[in-house]
């Protein structure tokens, strides 16, 4: 499966795909791969976030790509419950968690009315070592979202990079199995702890969407 980038920034011609986008997921389908879409919200102006927008947008991109049957999966948003890297995660705009839901929302009602049934939709959550943070996050979800959303979430991908921007992880022969304890952790705290706040359940799918660890002086490749 190969995983593409793509975002919504509420200016037209900025978020058209009709060259590149429909290219990459053309050709990638046509030698035989599965795709996956990442929609990121990120309005391009302070003040000019839009979730309602947003959810007609990836309502479009739904119609556009899912008659394709190796277009397989589409996240909506990337890491929204992240509030300071504007450049990565999607917390950091207005009405992040609102574009969640109602990107989720119609993305799956698009993938019905269409028949598209190869078509799963999630979204990502960065792991955070915030747990209040993390519980009002998902408790949003729960509360905006209700019954609706959690029925239209197929599934919810974990970003998980062991000592990068939560508690490092220092350099030692220690360091492979303290990585695969932070994962595990993430991976327990997501099920057991954050998702039932947002009415899902074990019938939800898991992904690990992005995983990594940081390199640099004395951590090489």
């Amino acid at each position: 499966m190969v995983r593409l980038y793509s975002g919504w920034t509420g200016v037209a011609a900025a978020d058209d795909v009709s060259g590149w986008l429909d290219g990459e997921v053309a050709g990638y389908t046509a030698a035989g791969l599965q795709v996956e879409l990442v929609v990121r919200y990120k309005p391009a102006a302070p003040g000019a976030g839009s979730p309602a927008a947003f959810a007609d947008y990836v309502r479009g991109l739904v119609r556009r790509y899912g008659p394709d049957s190796r277009f397989v999966s589409l996240q909506v948003t990337n890491e929204a419950n992240i509030p300071a890297a504007p450049d990565a995660a999607d917390g950091a705009f207005e009405g992040a968690t609102q574009a969640v839901v109602k990107g989720v929302v119609a993305a799956k009602d698009q993938a019905r009315r269409g028949g598209f049934g190869q078509l799963g939709i999630g979204f990502s959550w960065a792991y955070d070592e915030r747990p209040v943070a993390s519980s009002e996050f998902w408790s949003a979800l729960g509360r905006l979202g209700g019954r609706e959303f959690a029925d239209a979430v197929d599934w919810v991908g974990l970003d998980t990079y062991p000592g990068t921007w939560g508690a490092k992880i220092p350099l030692s022969n220690l360091l492979p199995g303290q990585a695969a304890a932070a994962v595990k952790e993430s991976v327990r705290s997501l099920r057991d702890c954050f998702m039932p706040l947002a009415g899902l359940g074990r019938s939800t799918r898991l992904h690990i969407a992005e995983n990594g660890s940081p390199t640099g002086p004395a951590r090489s490749e």
